[in-house]
């Protein structure tokens, strides 16, 4: 018997050797499988995302389903739509400081991009928010003082100060707006144009004609035949470039006073899915344009123009990206490979742009943050939108998304606009990183799930132009004590 059991247990071990001998014949050898598929992953990735990115930029891939594949942003648990916005922000945020007007940009003595200095209204400080007043014939609350009218709406002819009507209908999906004088040298002493692009698929940009008041006189279109025109954004020489976001997709130069329209170089040959512009114009023979492109993918390029006038975007300049090192700096570089990458991990789906005093700030849509670079060290800060709140009103961070923006002219307040939430907003960036609201739509109303537009400000700033995409509504908003907004 125990013969039988000895002989038993001798059996059982060499059995449970030869499993741990296999087991660990298998571990070594599926290790080395993965080490192997590591090498050559290492070694092949570039060519492969390379060979992607060429893919996309000639149309042979759609860049969401394929690039996301191969290289995935950093999570962050914030924006899991889980998480609800606050509901009461008034309660734990005081009114936003009134920081010192700020140093005005050296460039064109009397004249900002958006509109003529005018004397900011420092005794006068006017904080959005604090209270909204609903406005239901128009489907929005909007901040106390404020008044508000529609000039514009989708589909319907517009109606001028004289009391006739346009002999075109307001265009589809209205989007990036910007102004431009009538009177290049004495911009105040003539009438401006409203240029308001179109994000259908027929795009364009369209102008809307005012006098030196600000009174409607004309309505037009000004560039055909392009495709969804989307963001855009300001010369030095008073035209207007629109972007079309589409794959190949250009950018165009408008100038409304000599009726002329003609494709900048900014695209570069390839073209792409194209956002907002911004201008560096420092060096006056060389000025800098910036431009962002909507794609996860999409790199934030700097084009160095040869020129000071509108043939300058008519020539081949220096085009470089955006590369950001680490937690701090970034640097330019000429590999689009390189840029395309710290997009998807660092800024992905760039949207509106702004150029002031020596800093470029711009929305990241997808990470929902307002990043900063400082053009002279080569440094950067970014943050959450939103993330302050003070007053009634919010930005959605669990569904909102920042898109267009515009620094006023004190340089006191950065304007945004909102997309993907429910109720859709123009928000208020104080210098003090607190955030209110200029005006939303009403919960559950005609501007549900809309996306806000079309953000510009009046010669003398005194008038402020904003409204919604799908049903076209163009506001004009003013201070109820007439002066110019900052």
């Amino acid at each position: 018997m125990q013969q039988h059991i000895n002989i038993s247990c001798s059996i059982t071990w060499i059995l449970f050797v030869t499993f741990l001998s296999t087991l660990s014949i298998g571990i070594a050898a599926k290790t080395n499988l993965r080490q192997q598929r590591l090498r050559d992953r290492t070694a092949t990735s570039e060519d492969v995302i390379y060979q992607v990115y060429q893919d996309i930029d000639i149309g042979v891939v759609n860049e969401e389903n394929y690039v996301d594949s191969i290289i995935s942003p950093t999570s962050n648990p914030l924006y899991k739509d889980t998480i609800s916005p606050t509901n009461n922000p008034l309660e734990d945020t005081l009114p936003p400081s009134y920081s010192p007007t700020t140093a005005m940009p050296t460039y064109y003595p009397t004249q900002t991009w958006d509109g003529i200095i005018v004397e900011p209204a420092d005794n006068n400080p006017y904080f959005f928010g604090s209270e909204l007043i609903e406005i239901p014939e128009l489907g929005i609350e909007i901040s106390k003082d404020l008044s508000v009218k529609l000039i514009a709406k989708t589909g319907q002819r517009v109606t001028f100060a004289n009391g006739t009507k346009s002999s075109y209908r307001w265009h589809k999906r209205s989007d990036g707006a910007g102004i431009v004088p009538l009177n290049t040298t004495h911009p105040l002493e003539g009438g401006y144009v409203y240029l308001s692009n179109s994000e259908d698929k027929k795009g364009g940009v369209y102008g809307l004609f005012m006098d030196k008041h600000g009174n409607v006189t004309d309505y037009k279109p000004l560039l055909t035949g392009t495709r969804r025109n989307c963001g855009g954004g300001h010369t030095p020489w008073h035209t207007w470039i629109s972007c079309e976001e589409e794959y190949g997709g250009q950018c165009w130069q408008i100038d409304p006073v000599n009726e002329r329209a003609e494709m900048s170089k900014l695209g570069g040959y390839e073209g792409g899915k194209f956002e907002s512009v911004a201008v560096d114009p420092r060096d006056r023979e060389s000025p800098v344009f910036y431009v962002t492109e909507d794609r996860s993918g999409g790199a934030l390029r700097r084009f160095i123009a040869n020129g000071s006038d509108f043939e300058a975007l008519d020539t081949d300049g220096e085009i470089t990206y955006l590369n950001i090192k680490d937690e701090y700096r970034f640097e330019w570089t000429a590999n689009k490979f390189i840029g395309q990458l710290s997009a998807k991990e660092s800024f992905p789906n760039s949207e509106g742009i702004q150029y002031h005093d020596g800093k470029l700030s711009f929305m990241s849509k997808r990470t929902r943050k307002l990043i900063t670079l400082d053009l002279d060290d080569y440094t950067y800060t970014e943050e959450v939108v939103g993330k302050k709140f003070y007053g009634q009103g919010y930005f959605s961070r669990a569904w909102g998304q920042p898109d267009q923006n515009l620094i006023g002219p004190t340089r006191k307040v950065h304007y945004f606009t909102e997309d993907g939430a429910l109720q859709n907003g123009i928000y208020a960036r104080y210098n003090d990183g607190t955030y209110t609201t200029m005006f939303q739509a009403i919960k559950g109303g005609i501007h549900k799930w809309d996306e806000t537009i079309g953000i510009a400000l009046s010669l003398d700033n005194t008038k402020f132009y904003a409204g919604f995409q799908s049903l076209g509504y163009i506001f004009e908003i003013m201070r109820d004590d007439g002066l110019p907004f900052e």
